[in-house]
């Protein structure tokens, strides 16, 4: 059957599919992983009410029916409606706080350099050009076995 696919606010959608002729119980919504399944069985003749109409023209098909849709990641199915002979399906997309972009302030110049400043005047002990907090055989074995150009920090790969 056709179908609109919407956009009702900035993290809601839904899908209306025309199923003229199907009642709820005719109808079945189900959600697999990431697939949304939607399934229409007709009755069959011998249970419906229509058995002893006679038809002079049927245009109005109901035959059985499946439609799957392919949901992207955080994707989760709200609720579905029949109304007027269209099935609503609401969706909604909840991304994780992790997932979501945040902002990182950025210091002035200012406020960096008076840190700055205000570290020299603790350090005053240590000599220029040496680590804090290792001996100076340790800081000479550092110096040394400084990396190429070739060589990249290990944390960069999993940022990028």
């Amino acid at each position: 059957p056709p179908y609109n696919i919407e956009k009702i606010g900035d993290d809601q959608y839904r899908i209306s599919m025309a199923v003229a002729g199907f009642g709820e119980d005719e109808l079945d919504v189900q959600v697999e992983d990431t697939t949304l399944t939607v399934r229409g069985k007709a009755k069959s003749e011998e249970e419906s009410e229509e058995k002893d109409s006679n038809f002079l023209y049927r245009g109005i098909a109901r035959r059985a029916f499946e439609r799957r849709f392919q949901l992207a990641e955080f994707i989760q199915v709200t609720g579905a409606k029949l109304e007027n002979g269209l099935l609503h399906i609401d969706l909604v997309r909840e991304v994780p706080e992790r997932m979501k972009p945040r902002s990182i302030a950025i210091d002035s110049k200012d406020q960096t350099s008076k840190a700055i400043e205000g570290e020299k005047t603790q350090k005053a002990a240590e000599p220029e050009g040496r680590a804090i907090g290792l001996p100076a055989k340790l800081d000479r074995k550092r110096n040394e076995k400084r990396p190429g150009p070739i060589a990249r920090p290990f944390f960069l790969g999993r940022l990028l």
